[in-house]
């Protein structure tokens, strides 16, 4: 479980990487990540971003279902 919880800071970062660089992403991969992140009471993903806040950047400027 604690290996599991670090491991979130990775995956927000190749996330992240994909999105903005790459423009591409995985809605389901997507999904799994923020449902990890409340399962773990993460409730910040860089400094000052809510869950809330860092979902609708997502969704409005870097997410494209391809």
């Amino acid at each position: 479980m604690r290996v599991d919880c670090i491991r979130l800071g990775l995956r927000y970062i190749d996330l992240r990487r994909r999105m903005v660089e790459e423009n591409r992403g995985d809605a389901a991969e997507f999904n799994r990540f923020i449902e990890d992140c409340i399962a773990h009471n993460i409730t910040i993903f860089s400094e000052g971003a809510s869950h809330e806040e860092e979902v609708k950047a997502f969704a409005e400027k870097y997410w494209r279902a391809d």
